[in-house]
């Protein structure tokens, strides 16, 4: 036994004729045998990770005859949590779905003493549900687990981007666009982009650009625009959603009209965007609202119908009808008066901006600096004549009294 006196002989066995069958990965086999005879457990989960990441053992079953005759002997001895992700590598490369479920269920069992290990392998058991079309029970397990979750604090990062890339995976396949971009941007928070396989980090950034577009609720892409994965669209085939993105944040009608008549072919190949194309009107018309409203000094967002008319390109019967819709999806806060066709704009959403939009807020802002200024010698000329003015009086007082 591997518990015991060391390797067993037939453990011994295998790990040497992988050696010689693997010779890039002939060091980790190595370095499983000397460690489990030393009983050098941190070090034997290290080795053992490098196996089941290294790229020469990806293809056939040898991940899974490492298990049967060398870890299922140690598991007992490794750290709970890493076991898990072990377990999960390891399951990946069993020919069906039916033999992955049975053999995560079986780890599940396993990690149940050790809270962090049994909910990483119930989540990934939530996705292969998913990938199975069994929508029920992976929201079943979605629920579960936020409710583990939420009733304490202290978790592992990797727990935390399992459930939230899971509930990503749960509400893509449920046509969900706004749940599904605000959990693909949380995993991401707790993910480290290297960790990401490549062509994975590409779909995702593909589709969180999508949800960012479709999302009835979404009217804030400057962090989008900013993140790594996103910026990583750039100079690629996919980069015009980087484009399109840009101009939504930019607020600008024309801007958005030259991009869909010089990318209607790249929107065309996207279905649900090209079936979208009132919401995205919407949306940019809404953003160019914002906009309106960003670019007035605080003391000048009493906006005539007729301005908001021409910027946004509207006829100016729907101007009332677009105010009340920002207003009520919190996009800006203030009052309309019909009779006077005029919004009066109290506070506007706060947005990430652009190189151009804080251009603008310094113009601003040196505007503001200059007004205090001016107030300010104002007030300094009233308090020395009104000061000279009491002096004034006081001895005018004194001379009363004598």
């Amino acid at each position: 036994s591997a518990l015991g006196m060391g390797v067993s002989a037939l453990a011994q066995k295998f790990l040497e004729s992988q050696a010689l069958a693997y010779p890039n990965a002939a060091v980790h086999f190595r370095d499983a045998v000397d460690f489990c005879q030393r009983k050098l457990w941190h070090q034997l989960t290290g080795a053992l990770e490098a196996l089941v990441a290294h790229p020469d053992l990806q293809s056939g079953d040898v991940l899974i005859q490492l298990y049967n005759c060398f870890i299922c002997d140690v598991e007992t001895r490794l750290n709970r949590l890493r076991l898990a992700q072990l377990l999960i590598a390891v399951a990946h490369h069993f020919a069906s779905g039916d033999e992955m479920l049975v053999f995560l269920h079986e780890a599940a069992e396993k990690l149940a003493a050790d809270a962090d290990a049994h909910l990483l392998v119930v989540a990934e058991i939530g996705g292969l549900q998913l990938r199975g079309g069994d929508l029920v029970a992976c929201k079943e397990i979605l629920e579960g687990q936020k409710k583990v979750l939420d009733g304490a604090a202290g978790w592992e990062p990797i727990i935390y981007a399992a459930y939230y890339k899971l509930a990503s995976e749960y509400y893509k396949v449920s046509t969900n666009p706004g749940d599904f971009y605000a959990n693909a941007l949380m995993y991401l928070a707790y993910t480290p982009l290297d960790t990401i396989p490549p062509a994975e980090r590409t779909a995702l950034a593909v589709d969180l650009s999508l949800a960012a577009l479709l999302g009835p609720k979404i009217y804030n892409f400057g962090e989008l625009l900013q993140h790594p994965i996103v910026q990583s669209l750039r100079g690629t085939l996919n980069g015009w959603l980087y484009d399109i993105l840009f101009v939504f944040n930019s607020g600008s009608i024309e801007r958005f009209d030259e991009a869909t008549r010089l990318r209607a072919a790249e929107l065309a190949s996207q279905p649900a965007l090209a079936s979208n194309a009132a919401l995205l009107r919407e949306k940019i018309t809404i953003l160019c609202l914002m906009e309106v409203v960003f670019n007035r000094a605080a003391d000048d967002r009493s906006i005539p119908f007729s301005v908001i008319s021409q910027e946004t390109r509207l006829p100016l019967n729907e101007v009332e009808f677009l105010l009340m819709k920002a207003l009520s999806l919190g996009l800006i806060k203030g009052t309309i008066d019909q009779v006077a066709r005029v919004a009066r704009i109290t506070w506007v959403q706060p947005r990430v901006l652009d190189i151009q939009q804080v251009a603008r807020l310094k113009d601003r802002l040196v505007e503001w600096s200059s007004s205090v200024q001016t107030t300010m010698v104002f007030l300094e000329g009233q308090t020395m004549e009104f000061a000279s003015q009491c002096v004034v009086l006081k001895g005018r007082t004194g001379t009363k009294k004598k």
